[in-house]
């Protein structure tokens, strides 16, 4: 990706992230090729052509995946002046990460569809949701945890992360290296609070960061 030339680790996370598109789609476009070809060679089994043929809509399905992560990394990197992407790429690289994640003194990054941010300038709540999904309300099948980011600007982003506590632990202790003021945590009504009156919230984190403050005294 051009816009991220300059900067080397960032650059090198990206391309990771879309190597999980960028295989497969070449993958599937040398079957679907392969499978013209073999309408040349005789009595190769038709039905196995046509098969061959059909990863066409695979090629595409992962061509699309690939635009996209590259759209939104491109979208997202708007946010960011160029200093703070050299600092993004210098700490990223040295900085420790848990679950695709890496958290530095500008941005949360995480590595998925293509690279997402999570400005830190912005960042006012981090909190995590469980689901646990149910067959016929009753046999559990799969626990699912979200995490969230939630900003000043009324923006969120959620990342699944694994079903554990981990991922949220290793955050909050990251993200408490650079800012103080930030709510972590879920409990009944906050969501109103955030929604409605999210001065209220902003109020909140700077108790948050004075209690902080005294407890490092």
């Amino acid at each position: 990706m051009k816009q991220l030339k300059e900067y080397d680790f960032l650059r090198k996370l990206y391309r990771r992230s879309i190597k999980k598109f960028k295989i497969p789609f070449f993958v599937s476009l040398l079957i679907f090729t392969l499978g013209f070809a073999s309408f040349a060679i005789d009595d190769f089994p038709f039905e196995l052509s046509l098969a061959m043929i059909g990863m066409i809509f695979l090629a595409l399905l992962f061509g699309l995946l690939w635009l996209i992560s590259g759209i939104r990394t491109k979208m997202q990197l708007k946010n960011f002046s160029g200093h703070q992407l050299d600092r993004m790429n210098r700490e990223a690289a040295s900085c420790a990460v848990c679950d695709g994640i890496f958290v530095t003194s500008q941005a949360v990054i995480r590595i998925k569809v293509g690279l997402e941010f999570v400005p830190m300038a912005t960042l006012l709540w981090v909190y995590i949701i469980v689901t646990i999904n149910k067959l016929e309300g009753l046999i559990p099948l799969y626990k699912e945890t979200m995490l969230y980011f939630a900003g000043r600007d009324h923006k969120q982003r959620g990342f699944r992360i694994k079903n554990n506590q981990k991922a949220y632990d290793f955050v909050q202790t990251e993200l408490l290296k650079y800012r103080q003021d930030i709510v972590f945590g879920y409990e009944g009504g906050m969501e109103d609070i955030y929604k409605n009156d999210i001065n209220r919230m902003i109020a909140f984190s700077l108790e948050c960061e004075e209690k902080r403050k005294k407890e490092t005294e």
